[in-house]
């Protein structure tokens, strides 16, 4: 499937490139000389709350801590 095309845009020889994308994502590629670059995909970001390290016993409290 071909969705771009970038006329001269080649790194290596100054040819035409095309992006194209298969299973494992989407690339760029020249139609003179054949070489592929990979184009990155953004990461999702995920906003991550800061909650109980482990699972067990409850952190004893300080006014425990200083009756005892």
């Amino acid at each position: 499937m071909v969705t771009a095309v970038g006329f001269k845009a080649c790194p290596r020889c100054g040819g035409d490139v095309h992006t194209k994308a298969d299973m494992y994502g989407s690339y760029r590629e020249c139609l003179h000389c054949g070489h592929v670059s990979d184009i990155p995909t953004p990461r999702a970001k995920f906003a991550w709350t800061k909650g109980r390290l482990k699972p067990g016993r409850p952190r004893k409290s300080a006014t425990k801590r200083d009756a005892a």
